[in-house]
């Protein structure tokens, strides 16, 4: 493989990597955005339980706030149960891409050495030759 290759392909598995990052990202800020949806539903509901008895909960409107936000957190848990779901898949994108990452760096450092082991041995070769030639 030339080293032009190799770097080719460092490039492209390091492009796959951070775009499987970014496609990451997208579902750990849906996750963050839907837990802080829940959290405030949660919060409103205890601030509405603590609150005075208000004249609206006479006529029912407490019945239908809490079943309002017993709808909603249901709704909720489901996107968020969907959104974990959907970013284990990409999680495991993300680790196979990065696995690619350190295979492509392993093999460019290979061939590195390889090179390196091989000019090394031309100049000793040469180192040789040249000391066998004056020798004579």
């Amino acid at each position: 493989m030339k080293d032009q290759d190799i770097q080719n392909l460092s490039k492209v598995v390091r492009t796959q990597y951070l775009a499987r990052q970014q496609d990451l990202q997208e579902y750990l800020q849906r996750e963050a955005q839907l837990r802080a949806e829940l959290s405030r539903l949660d919060q409103q509901a205890r601030s509405a339980e603590e609150a005075v008895h208000h004249p609206m909960q006479t006529i029912g409107a407490d019945i239908i706030w809490k079943s309002w936000v017993g709808r909603t957190k249901v709704e909720l848990n489901l996107q968020l149960a969907q959104t974990l779901a959907e970013k284990e898949q990409y999680v495991q994108r993300v680790r196979d891409a990065y696995g690619k990452v350190l295979v492509a760096d392993q093999l460019g450092e290979k061939h590195r050495c390889d090179k390196s082991r091989q000019q090394n041995s031309k100049v000793l070769e040469k180192t040789i030759a040249s000391h066998l030639q004056m020798k004579r």
